[in-house]
């Protein structure tokens, strides 16, 4: 989370708060959150799957209310209307990062678009300008959909092997869990990421009634114990007349909540022969 300093310089939260610089310790500067995210195979503001928005730094005095994280917007403040969007930053904040300020009160909030603030850049202040912030606004939140990746800049490193589905990101002023399971409206402190892996149901391993029939000259059949129709697909060689070896292909139609008895997702190849 972002530091609170007078008369120096207050830093923002790690991963994207931006810094104020306060006048005083009657006009403190509050830096703003940092963001909270997920990023897949290498650590860069491009490979971020889900991003929790960080809310603004507090205003220079007690009636300033600053800009909670997004959510698909970052919140405005009092000071202004400087939320990261979905795909843009204003007031100074940037791409991951939240606006600096060399003002009183607060720095942006990092996130998928970091938060802006009055007198807001991305330069790191070196004193103060004697002005006021009124607060810092919040950076915005994101999650990585089909719908949703067209909103990356240039230089994106997923693909759409790495589609989120079902997700969604919810607003610091809204009621969600804190990480003890209780509920709160926005949270303050430190960010935090609850990974839970949720293990996929392991169900039995196809099995030919015996590999082998005898010709008849007949068009026969081809039997199996286990089969699931309702969650295996079954391809190939179902049915044979003439003396030869035939293949089936089994395959789980719910790769991501099924697998076989061995922990194994793999299409299964199965010969049979008359």
């Amino acid at each position: 989370m972002g530091q609170s300093a007078g008369g120096a310089l207050a830093t923002g939260g790690f991963n994207g708060g931006g810094t104020a610089y306060g006048s005083s310790t009657s006009e403190p500067a509050n830096g703003g959150g940092g963001a909270s995210d997920i990023r897949i195979s290498s650590d860069s503001l491009y490979s971020r799957v889900i991003v929790a928005g960080g809310g603004g730094g507090a205003g220079e005095d007690v009636a300033d209310t600053p800009g909670a994280g997004g959510g698909t917007s970052g919140l405005r403040s009092t000071g202004g209307n400087f939320g990261g969007t979905q795909t843009a930053a204003t007031g100074g904040g940037a791409f991951g990062y939240g606006a600096n300020t060399p003002n009183d009160g607060g720095g942006g909030g990092g996130g998928w678009y970091g938060g802006g603030t009055v007198n807001g850049s991305q330069t790191i202040p070196t004193s103060n300008s004697t002005s006021d912030t009124s607060g810092g606004c919040g950076g915005s939140g994101y999650v990585y959909t089909s719908s949703t990746a067209s909103n990356y800049p240039s230089g994106c490193t997923l693909n759409s092997n790495y589609y989120l589905i079902a997700a969604e990101t919810i607003a610091g002023d809204q009621s969600f869990n804190d990480p003890n399971g209780t509920s709160e409206i926005g949270h303050s402190g430190n960010g935090y990421i609850r990974i839970t892996v949720i293990d996929p149901n392991k169900i039995s391993v196809p099995k030919p009634t015996g590999n082998t029939l005898t010709f008849n000259n007949t068009n026969q059949s081809y039997s199996i114990n286990h089969f699931d129709s309702s969650l295996m697909n079954i391809s190939g060689d179902l049915t044979g007349t003439n003396i030869g070896t035939y293949t089936v292909i089994i395959s789980l139609k719910d790769t991501s909540n099924y697998c076989w008895m061995d922990g194994t997702t793999s299409n299964l190849t199965v010969n049979w022969y008359i």
